[in-house]
């Protein structure tokens, strides 16, 4: 599951062990690992676009977006794909070009895997069952969430 929103440690190990033997970076070597980490993270993103655009014409159409991120791990409703694909859609074709299925891992932090609206509501909804949205919830403010939205949680 891989779109740039977690970077994986062997990855970073791996850049990092390139660039020296030691195990800290100064500044300069920072900016050189940042540079190298992008040079990398884009060229696995091309992969991932490349693999999904099964009709090879470049961009990604609907269809091709939902079940690359099925594939991915995600689980996504036709709904919340519709809607990453017309957010990250600059030119309105009704399809994405690499340079704009960069921007879907954004749309990804922002939405949570819902489209926006839903994310928005869940965290309204955190918010006030616990009263900020850095606290935990315990297992009866869970089973009180899951009621409020019509899921049944049973305490067996």
């Amino acid at each position: 599951r891989y779109l740039g929103l977690r970077p994986v440690e062997e990855d970073v190990v791996s850049i990092v062990q390139a660039m020296t033997h030691y195990t800290t970076l100064d500044w300069d070597e920072f900016v050189q690992f940042i540079k190298k980490f992008r040079e990398h993270d884009i060229s696995i993103l091309k992969q991932q676009f490349m693999l999904a655009d099964s009709d090879d014409s470049g961009s990604l159409d609907i269809d091709e977006l939902h079940n690359m991120c099925v594939k991915l791990g995600y689980s996504p409703t036709r709904t919340v794909t519709l809607e990453a694909l017309k957010s990250i859609d600059l030119d309105g074709s009704g399809t994405i070009t690499f340079d704009e299925f960069e921007q879907l891992r954004e749309h990804l932090r922002a939405s949570y895997g819902f489209t926006l609206d839903e994310a928005e509501e869940l965290k309204r909804l955190f918010a006030r069952t616990v009263g900020d949205t850095d606290k935990k919830l315990s297992y009866e403010d869970i089973r009180r969430f899951n009621s409020y939205l019509a899921y049944n949680t049973t305490t067996d």
